[in-house]
């Protein structure tokens, strides 16, 4: 198995469902920004993600954040989307925070690899290891930190336009 398909298997591994869809098909490279792009995930999971299975590493790692957070949180999987393709996001936490909507970003990477901290778009890359249950609380401290910086990008007014909350986090 080459390193894409090992990638693809870990995407698939931690979200718990199949990977199949295309999101991005026929959007020209660079032709959303990044508001956009995020839109466009948060709409996504609204309509409802029939490709969602329970059991992913994802609930491990949703638990471990919200136990530490405190407060209700979304995972949201951007896997095939343009924030994707585009911006190197396979997925992103999202919480309320003071009042406003925060957002963090993650790269879900085998040992590093690709990840390059100069050209990085994402807060996080999580690998493998990240996920397991010695290292999980580390994660869940680091989002933590994250969203109560300047770094969490901040969702507010992408949130208001789509008309309020997010999607509850076992649907996406």
């Amino acid at each position: 198995m080459n390193r894409p398909e090992r990638g693809r298997l870990f995407e698939r591994e931690f979200f718990g469902k199949s990977l199949c869809w295309e999101y991005h098909r026929g959007i020209p490279v660079g032709s959303m920004t990044f508001e956009e792009a995020l839109s466009e995930v948060i709409i996504l999971h609204r309509r409802g993600n029939r490709h969602y299975r329970k059991g992913g590493i994802r609930d491990s790692v949703h638990a471990e954040v919200r136990k530490l957070v405190q407060r209700h949180l979304d995972i949201y999987c951007a896997v095939n989307t343009v924030l994707d393709r585009d911006y190197g996001i396979d997925g992103f936490f999202c919480v309320k925070h003071r009042g406003r909507m925060r957002v963090v970003t993650f790269d879900l990477v085998l040992h590093g690899h690709k990840f390059n901290i100069a050209t990085q778009k994402a807060h996080l890359r999580i690998e493998p290891i990240d996920v397991s249950p010695q290292r999980i609380e580390n994660l869940a401290v680091a989002v933590m930190r994250l969203i109560g910086s300047d770094a969490a990008y901040d969702a507010t007014e992408i949130f208001r336009s789509l008309g309020g909350a997010t999607v509850p986090a076992q649907t996406c």
